[in-house]
């Protein structure tokens, strides 16, 4: 049992609670100081122009990515048009080797007579032979249109994928050559800066710790 004056000395405080830590001591700690001069440092340190290059430098690469996809989509349609046009003149080939029909030959003499009958049935059988003919060559007339218009498009496609190639190269090439430099030379003035920074907190840091020796 707690008395009242025990009470008293206590106060309001539980017997669990840890007393908190004095600033004082915080403050005059070495660790505390080298961690301020650090983050005063770093909110001086000159970044602005470091990252302007690496920000400029990604904005080129997403553009160099987005020609060479064009480039790409461009040639997966020069590689079907040209499957089109094979498979076009092969049918075309297959309709122009195919056996026209030929003309119906006579079964009789021509020295015999020939009735109505026989030759009614001649002059529709030649009939139907040419006009079979005409078909067929109108359906070979067809196809080869349609090889001509797949030609026409498969060497437009194909002077287009020359064309991106052209460009996204170009562009690269322009871009590499002008841009890198820049970044290169931003990011090692940045990083001497930094590194001037880092030496000037290590000096510090073995000052400290002298000066901790001689008082001692």
């Amino acid at each position: 049992m707690q008395f009242p004056e025990e009470m008293d000395r206590a106060g309001s405080c539980s017997p669990t609670q840890s007393p908190a830590p004095a600033l004082h001591s915080v403050g005059a700690s070495p660790i505390y100081s080298l961690c301020q001069q650090w983050q005063a440092s770093m909110d001086q340190l000159p970044d602005r122009v470091a990252l302007e290059g690496i920000a400029g430098f990604a904005a080129v690469v997403r553009e160099m990515l987005r020609l060479q996809w064009e480039e790409l989509k461009i040639k997966k349609r020069v590689e079907t048009f040209a499957r089109e046009l094979e498979k076009r003149e092969f049918s075309l080939l297959s309709a122009s080797t195919r056996e026209s029909p030929s003309l119906p030959q006579p079964t009789h003499s021509p020295w015999s007579p020939v009735s109505s009958s026989e030759s009614e049935d001649n002059e529709y059988a030649l009939s139907m032979t040419v006009r079979e003919g005409l078909t067929e060559r109108a359906d070979i007339a067809e196809r080869r249109q349609r090889v001509e218009a797949s030609k026409r498009k498969l060497e437009e496609e194909q002077e287009a994928e020359r064309k991106a190639y052209l460009n996204t190269r170009a562009y690269t090439l322009n871009s590499l050559q002008t841009g890198l430099p820049y970044l290169f030379q931003a990011v090692f003035n940045f990083s001497i800066v930094e590194a001037d920074i880092y030496e000037g907190l290590y000096a510090l840091e073995a000052n400290s710790k002298i000066a901790r020796i001689t008082d001692k």
